[in-house]
């Protein structure tokens, strides 16, 4: 019993010890050809890291005439090397330019280099290459910015730049793009607009404007509006409803947030064999508004339902609406109720 037990612990301990042994790897003593470093040993931990120097007639693949290495998961961060005087080492380049760097980290005695200016720059005097002659490099081309190119965009009232970092200087033709605060737009009625570098300077971009139309983002309204059976899709603007099969959907389909912080009408979703009471369908003053709860006021099939007349707005006068295989059929006239139930008023 002992036994089983103590091999459930060896099992259970010794995967966990070898998980995290694999996790980073330790170096061995690197070779290095005419030069020595320091500490000297067997294996180094990772992280670890050493200082070596070259023998005479050679350099390090460094700046200086010594130059550090780490062990860095098994392999050393950078490899430490030591090249013939006569070739060069990475160079250092002038702000503005890129140059493909040797796999190495060296480069033989006579090689070229191209150089390759950042957008918006280029090279002064058309210089585009650097040699390296006996361990140096020749003058690194310079670059500078072009007279086209642009310093950064216009800050625009009301508005921010998008898809876009930081930088000071854009090439010609570069285009950069604005989003209007929330509740303005265009004089088109966009909220997106754009300026472009042309010849040194930014065009002239439209501005932000406080929309005409009172309309906000949906979000300034709160939690969206609940119509039952209804699936809604939100934009920044609207909110956009739809009915699933058999129910069918009646009034707008989309809904937007008013200025004042209220919703617009919203639509509904109608069951196959009801009727929909819309005011707006029928002549003014057919019905008092106020008696519905929303918009509309759903008829189920086989019932009647009762609203006060706008011009006779006293009870006991009403006008009648009932449904009849999913046709809404109103009354012809006001009447007391006693006569409506008589259907002396159809």
């Amino acid at each position: 019993m002992c036994i089983r037990h103590l091999g459930f612990v060896l099992l259970l301990w010794f995967p966990a010890e070898l998980h995290g042994q694999s996790e980073v790897w330790s170096c061995t003593a690197p070779v290095l050809d005419h030069g020595l470093f320091t500490p000297k040993q067997d294996i180094y931990p990772h992280g670890a890291k050493l200082t070596y120097t070259c023998n005479n007639g050679h350099k390090p693949a460094d700046q200086g005439w010594w130059a550090r290495s780490a062990c860095n998961n098994g392999l050393w961060s950078p490899p430490p090397q030591c090249i013939n005087e006569s070739n060069c080492v990475q160079p250092d380049v002038n702000p503005n330019t890129r140059y493909s760097p040797s796999p190495t980290g060296w480069y033989t005695n006579g090689r070229k280099i191209q150089i390759r200016c950042d957008k918006g720059y280029e090279t002064k005097n058309n210089v585009l290459s650097a040699t390296c002659i006996n361990g140096d490099w020749t003058s690194m081309p310079i670059c500078e910015k072009r007279t086209d190119s642009c310093s950064e965009p216009p800050q625009l009232p009301h508005a921010v730049i998008i898809n876009q970092t930081h930088q000071e200087l854009f090439a010609v033709d570069s285009e950069v793009m604005y989003q209007c605060e929330d509740g303005y737009t265009t004089e088109q009625g966009e909220s997106m607009i754009s300026v472009v570098c042309i010849s040194g300077s930014w065009t002239e971009g439209p501005t932000c404007k406080q929309s005409d139309n009172g309309l906000r983002p949906v979000a300034n309204c709160g939690n969206y509006p609940y119509v039952p059976q209804s699936t809604v899709v939100s934009s920044r603007m609207a909110l956009k409803y739809s009915c699933p099969a058999p129910y069918e959907l009646m009034g707008p389909e989309t809904v937007v947030c008013n200025s004042d912080g209220s919703w617009s009408d919203l639509p509904m979703c109608k069951a196959p064999g009801q009727c929909v009471v819309d005011p707006d369908t029928h002549p003014s003053g057919l019905f008092v508004r106020a008696d519905l709860d929303s918009r509309y006021a759903i008829v189920p099939e086989g019932q009647m339902l009762y609203f006060r007349c706008t011009a006779i707005a006293s009870p006991p006068f009403a006008r009648a609406v009932k449904c009849r295989n999913g046709i809404l059929t109103v009354a012809r006239s006001c009447c007391p109720h006693h006569l409506i139930v008589r259907d002396i008023c159809w």
